[in-house]
């Protein structure tokens, strides 16, 4: 779905450009990681000299790359490279760009209402489900109490390239695992409804199939 692809792009870029902890210097280094990933896993030489640049380039390759997957590679890649793990800039832009997501695509009507934690995460994953961005049986969600939620992972993950590089060069978060994007979404979205702050800890990590617990702080 190349129009999601490029909503998911500038929703990213939205998010970086939203978090005041981005420092020049680390925004400088969050380009030239993007640009690393891509050059090696894509094959293309792509410089960026702004986030705007980024994100001009990035829309024009959405069609036939995961351009999403090489951003979250540079963000991560580079936060690491600046404080030794990744943790809040990851996690900021995780969460936010969702929230981005949600109002472009005008689904705030169809996830409010949402009360607590598992009754919006099973509304927007029925919303995924509808759209075919995911099948059923991709994410499967356990209620423990109001305030978290069991995920377990399987099928497809457009991010797993850039997880499992992040995992091989040793990017950890400060659980000792990679930051799981595809749930960090789903905190986003939640916090985008109910209001309330998210986290997401993964508990067992196999790509794609993973299990991973997301709570409220």
């Amino acid at each position: 779905m190349p129009e999601v692809n490029k909503y998911i792009v500038k929703a990213i870029v939205n998010g970086i450009r939203n978090a005041a902890i981005i420092t020049d210097d680390i925004l400088r280094l969050i380009l030239e990681q993007i640009s690393v990933y891509i050059q090696k896993n894509y094959n293309l030489n792509l410089k960026f000299d702004s986030l705007d640049d980024l994100e001009g380039k990035l829309v024009q390759i959405a069609d036939q790359y995961p351009a999403d997957d090489a951003m979250v590679y540079g963000i991560g890649k580079a936060e690491s490279m600046n404080i030794g793990a990744t943790g809040v800039i990851s996690r900021r832009v995780g969460k936010g760009a969702p929230k981005a997501l949600v109002e472009a695509f005008g689904l705030t009507p169809q996830l409010s209402g949402s009360l607590e934690l598992y009754d919006v995460l099973s509304k927007y994953k029925v919303l995924l489900v509808r759209i075919g961005q995911i099948k059923d049986e991709d994410i499967i969600l356990t209620k423990l109490d109001d305030e978290q939620v069991d995920a377990k992972l399987g099928g497809y993950c457009p991010y797993i390239k850039a997880c499992q590089s992040l995992n091989k060069e040793g990017v950890f978060d400060i659980f000792g695992n990679v930051a799981c994007v595809r749930t960090l979404i789903f905190a986003g979205i939640a916090e985008a409804i109910i209001k309330k702050s998210f986290d997401t800890k993964v508990e067992e990590y196999n790509p794609p199939n993973c299990k991973v617990k997301i709570f409220e702080l």
